[in-house]
């Protein structure tokens, strides 16, 4: 019995001590790297490059990887058309990494500028960071505004522990 209590102890020490591994700083460093990389990609129209970043979850709820790849050059095309082109994403390093479900999960925001026909809007808005490969790899879901109880609805495995900011309203600088 003695060495049941005891082997029960030393289980638990290693179960609870794996769970709250710290996060490597390395980890911070390479979401913001690789969130920068999908904005540049999508600035440069390589929307190939761009599936490479997105979460594997929301390229199918896309209907697969071509098709979301049409998706983003229409909706992107038909943007140019009407007067309207990103100019800019910059991404910011995450301030938490949380680990969840065998995955590490962190909050960026980005900010971007949109050229319109009469000026330029600037947004501030938060992606998702998912890296399944403790933190050597991440991609990235767009929150577009949704609160995290929203985007848990279409997409599971995401934590609670999630800090998403309120949806700002975008500026417009007229021109």
């Amino acid at each position: 019995m003695k060495y049941l209590v005891t082997f029960s102890l030393i289980f638990s020490f290693l179960f609870s001590s794996a769970q709250t591994k710290p996060v490597d700083s390395a980890s911070f460093t390479i979401a913001e790297k690789q969130g920068a990389e999908m904005a540049e990609v999508l600035l440069a129209k390589d929307y190939k490059a761009f599936a490479k970043y997105t979460y594997q979850p929301v390229i199918e709820m896309a209907g697969g990887e071509e098709k979301m790849i049409e998706l983003l050059k229409q909706t992107f095309d038909q943007m140019e058309t009407e007067g309207y082109s990103f100019t800019s994403f910059t991404i910011e390093k995450p301030l938490t990494i949380i680990r969840f479900n065998n995955t590490l999960q962190c909050t960026l925001i980005q900010h971007i500028e949109l050229k319109v026909p009469t000026g330029r809007l600037t947004t501030i808005s938060a992606l998702i960071g998912i890296s399944k490969d403790d933190g050597q790899n991440w991609t990235f879901i767009d929150t577009h505004g949704a609160d995290l109880k929203t985007l848990q609805k279409t997409l599971a495995g995401l934590s609670d522990n999630l800090m998403i900011p309120e949806k700002q309203d975008p500026v417009f600088y007229k021109e």
